[in-house]
């Protein structure tokens, strides 16, 4: 019976995870080949890995962020799997291995774990529209997790696998998300099997090789940024001197009213400029119209014309990097150094007024705090218990003049993605023109350049339909852009078609003749299944899951009364567990998002999303046992 519970189990599980890696690989990709910080920036790092050249050029962008999505990358690439299905496979994956985990734990009918792992995989959330970090960094949570919890007080040969998984794992997460201190609170975990557990040396011993796993992993990394670039940082934006060269700047006291979302304003930046040469040479871009300043204004109107949190770092990244000053790690350093100095100087010697730095990078907190924290935090709760209405269309891909989308596309093996603005204007149609009253007549495009005759193709079905021997080319096939084209015929430019008017199959008078479209296409879209299986599936699980925590919440409150049934301690410990950290993240991401920029967002708050459908599933199946 339980090897036939065991077959139910993985066969079910299995059709649900071909089912998820469907909807996600036919789910149109954002490819973003502009957004040199984020998508592109992993994009350009995979392509340089794959051509020997490591993390490529040293410049202000090359030790931004953890390298393992470029990593990822490369393997998504060299095992020609599409990125999206080894994605969600891999999430998948991990989310199986925790079912099977709280599963050995709390046994258990096996249809409750199949549901389990269904609403935990088909969240559409959870599918993937962009090449971003952010999935994979879910999926790395979860195996960390899972594999922590499996460590037993055996000897470290009887747990190997899940000691390195648990090492190995919790590398990845680190250096894919630079804000892995969220997961602080499972450190209670390692407490509490210490308490518990009998051998505690094996116990001890095998937390020893974790942490050697992760730190041999981490040397690996630093010793070839050494010998690549002169630096053993494996992410220089948490440099000691570019760190302390924010908050420095961030506590010049002025007597004036920031807006919210600014920690530096131009106040600031003007009195440092007057004690610090070194940050003086950076004035000109940081005081012109640059691109930060136009994102910063794009997020928070009240900000225009100065830089939001979130955009200021980048910002003098920037300026630094157009000086000269990233030609290598050392000399970025230094340069950061100087400042430093010359700021901390003048706050010692009182030629400015300086507030003491807290922590680093955080903005000054803005009028009313505790207020906007508070409901910040709440808009998160809505939004991961999505409540919030969602759209999952994704934005524009952009073009890049380091690598193009085809290229990107090919070598992800991404079979669709989303089309750039530019291609949403262009058409492609195919038809025949007929003029009995001139038959010389034929069709040309309108440009800038004059009218430009379209090329001629076989049309004997039209010739002989027409009694028109002479008519065998007939056809044509043309593209162009709906803001700039237009079909005329002869030389006749006051009697056309624009193209933006051709929205169906048809006859149409142009010149007197016949403009006959057969085909007319718009770049678009093509497969909206997915879109429609992730829309139709959101709606079910947004139910399913307020259903389950209204249904937690009263076995919880009428438990008491209920003299047969007792609470599981060991699932109230699960639970509380996931739920600390659901909520450390999400007070995070609300402090950023009430001083820096939008932090409670879909993206960021993806973690949070199984955690949660795992807290009420669990307390609405097995929190209640009988005594």
């Amino acid at each position: 019976m339980k090897n036939i519970d065991h077959l139910m189990l993985y066969f079910f599980c299995g059709l649900v995870t071909i089912l998820s890696c469907y909807v996600a690989y036919y789910t149109p990709i954002s490819i973003f080949n502009s957004a040199s910080h984020d998508d592109a920036h992993f994009i350009s790092q995979s392509f340089s890995l794959l051509k020997g050249q490591w993390l490529g050029e040293y410049n202000n962008l090359t030790l931004i962020k953890g390298p393992i999505y470029s990593f990822f990358l490369v393997l998504v690439t060299i095992t020609h799997i599409p990125l999206q299905i080894f994605q969600q496979a891999l999430y998948c994956i991990s989310v199986f291995l925790l079912m099977l985990t709280i599963k050995k734990k709390l046994n258990g009918f096996w249809l409750y774990y199949v549901i389990l792992f269904a609403l935990l995989t088909l969240n559409p959330v959870m599918t993937a529209d962009r090449i971003i970090r952010d999935y994979l960094y879910t999926s790395l949570f979860i195996f960390f997790a899972t594999s922590l919890s499996n460590i037993n007080d055996a000897t470290v040969k009887k747990n190997l696998g899940w000691v390195s998984l648990c090492g190995t794992s919790l590398f990845m997460f680190w250096y894919t998300r630079e804000e892995g201190v969220w997961i602080a609170p499972l450190l209670l975990v390692p407490l509490f099997f210490f308490y518990k557990r009998k051998r505690k040396s094996n116990l001890f011993i095998n937390y020893i090789f974790v942490v050697l796993i992760f730190s041999l992993l981490s040397l690996s990394v630093s010793l070839v940024n050494k010998i690549t670039y002169g630096t053993y940082s494996i992410v220089d934006f948490k440099d000691k001197n570019f760190k302390s060269v924010i908050s420095k700047l961030s506590n010049i006291k002025t007597n004036e009213q920031k807006p919210d979302h600014v920690p530096v304003s131009k106040s600031q930046r003007e009195l440092a400029y007057s004690v610090s040469p070194d940050l003086y040479k950076l004035k000109e871009y940081l005081e012109s119209n640059n691109p930060w300043k136009s994102f910063s204004c794009n997020v928070y109107q009240d900000v225009c014309g100065d830089y939001a949190g979130g955009w200021f770092m980048w910002a003098v990244r920037s300026a630094t990097e157009s000086k000269g000053f990233y030609s290598s790690p050392d000399s970025a350093e230094e340069f950061y150094k100087k400042i430093n100095e010359e700021i901390s100087t003048a706050c010692d010697n009182g030629k400015i007024s300086c507030k003491p730095n807290i922590i680093s990078y955080l903005p000054p907190l803005p009028d009313h705090f505790i207020e906007k924290y508070l409901s910040t935090f709440i808009r998160g709760i809505r939004v991961i218990f999505l409540f919030d209405t969602m759209s999952f269309t994704s934005g524009f891909s952009t073009e890049s003049y380091i690598t193009s989308l085809h290229e990107v596309q090919e070598k992800l093996n991404i079979i669709e993605r989303t089309p750039t603005k530019k291609e949403t204007e262009r058409f492609l149609i195919s038809g025949w023109y007929i003029n009995q009253y001139n038959p010389d007549s034929w069709v040309c495009i309108k440009t800038t350049k004059g009218c430009l005759s379209m090329p001629r193709n076989n049309s004997q079905d039209v010739a002989n339909h027409f009694s028109m021997p002479e008519k065998t080319e007939s056809r044509f096939v043309a593209s162009g852009e709906s803001s700039n084209n237009e079909f005329c015929a002869d030389d006749n430019l006051n009697d056309c078609i624009k193209l933006e008017q051709i929205v169906n199959a048809g006859s149409y008078n142009l010149n007197k003749g016949i403009f006959y479209i057969d085909k007319v296409e718009k770049y678009g879209n093509n497969n909206t299944l997915s879109l429609k299986i992730r829309n139709s599936i959101y709606q079910v699980i947004k139910y399913v899951n307020l259903i389950l925590l209204l249904t937690t919440v009263v076995l919880f409150i009428i438990n008491p009364f209920i003299k047969k049934l007792a609470f599981n301690v060991d699932v109230l410990l699960i639970m509380t567990m996931a739920t600390m950290l659901c909520l450390f993240r999400l007070a995070i991401l609300a402090l950023v998002d009430v001083t820096s920029f939008p932090g409670v967002e879909q993206l960021y708050l993806l973690p949070c999303y199984p955690l949660i459908t795992f807290i009420v599933f669990l307390g609405s199946v097995f929190m209640l046992k009988r005594k």
